[in-house]
């Protein structure tokens, strides 16, 4: 199976701590998987004493060096004390290659890894590109899962920001990578705004899963034809009613139709460029923001790289699928060779009498 790791990157405040910890207990759980530990790489990282002895790290980089310690002695700011703290564990390394040895040892472990927030540590310096590359040379796979708030990215432009920096954060780190939205168990109860739905679009609009590229075209230019038509005031009874008995790649909702997405709604996490376009060109925004951000989406789709998968850590099936994307990115366990039940069962059964000893082999 090997060594592998996540490491868990994005702004700060998305819930990245949370979601490691999250993801260990939900590991723990399963008696089938590896133990995960936890490594902070924050030396920033600020948590209470009870979140310290409930959930504490593994190994922590605030043993080497912390930012508080750094702004008293050298009077720093809080950015160039977090800068100068990550550039001194890139200097020592050798620190992070010990205690990984000294907390795991064997030759299969899994570890998952809570990075500082600065979005300038993978963009503007290479400090946790060199971290991760450094851990590749241990032959440790890892999966950068960049987290993202789903409170933060309500609002359109703040979404296309979002998806701007997962895309930057997968070119700079040259690494398996998936994105995640967090706090969506905070969000999914609440929905006092955020980012309309497009006039005219059902809720609930969606493309067929699995669709091949042609109907998937062909029902984005139904709806896209339906909703003009709406919008002009030119769609008849007869032709809503076909739309309706279309083949279930669309939702009609009827009467009382929110007017905001929310987290139970597929466009919120992956909405297409068409819907994004619109809710652009709907803001009262000055014209130059609204070619940029209009560029901006144009970058994202000629990528093809975002795209984002919810997690809701009070359900224990959303936190699995998280980690079977993580797994499929890291190719975890894939490497075991399958075992045969028959084997297990001649172990239990097996006596010395009979030839076999208690592991079920011949002596």
């Amino acid at each position: 199976m090997g060594r592998q790791a996540m490491m868990v990157v994005g702004p700060a405040g998305s819930g990245k701590s949370t979601f490691c910890f999250t993801m260990q207990n939900h590991m723990l759980a399963n008696s089938q998987r590896l133990p995960p530990k936890v490594i902070n790489l924050d030396p920033g990282q600020e948590r209470t004493e009870e979140a310290e002895g409930k959930f504490p790290f593994d190994l922590d980089v605030r043993d080497l060096v912390g930012v508080a310690d750094v702004m008293e002695e050298l009077e720093f700011g809080p950015n160039g004390a977090l800068v100068f703290c990550m550039e001194h564990l890139v200097e020592n390394l050798h620190w992070l290659e010990d205690g990984l040895d000294e907390i795991g040892g064997s030759e299969d472990e899994y570890f998952i890894f809570d990075c500082p927030g600065q979005i300038e540590l993978y963009t503007h310096i290479p400090v946790l590109s060199t971290v991760l590359r450094k851990l590749q040379s241990m032959n440790i796979t890892v999966c950068v899962v960049h987290v993202i708030d789903a409170l933060f990215i309500d609002d359109t432009s703040k979404f296309i920001s979002g998806a701007l920096l997962s895309l930057t954060s997968m070119m700079q780190l040259h690494a398996p990578a998936i994105n995640v939205i967090t706090k969506c168990d905070i969000k999914k109860d609440t929905n006092l705004g955020g980012r309309e739905r497009r006039p005219g679009f059902r809720a609930g609009f969606k493309l067929p899963p699995g669709a091949p590229a042609t109907q998937v075209l062909d029902a984005l230019a139904e709806e896209e034809d339906r909703a003009e038509r709406l919008q002009a005031g030119e769609a008849s009874e007869a032709s809503e009613g076909a739309f309706a008995a279309a083949d279930g790649a669309f939702a009609a909702t009827g009467e009382g139709e929110e007017e905001y997405l929310n987290v139970n709604d597929p466009e919120f996490f992956n909405p297409d460029p068409i819907t994004l376009r619109a809710s652009v060109a709907s803001q009262s925004i000055p014209p130059k923001f609204k070619c940029l951000s209009e560029s901006i989406c144009g970058l994202l789709e000629n990528y093809n790289l975002v795209s984002f998968v919810p997690i809701d850590i009070t359900d224990e099936e959303s936190v699995d699928l998280v980690l079977m994307h993580i797994d499929n990115a890291t190719q975890y366990g894939e490497d075991l060779e399958p075992r045969d039940p028959r084997d297990a069962d001649e172990g239990d059964d097996g006596d010395a009498g009979d030839g076999v000893d208690g592991s079920g082999l011949p002596f």
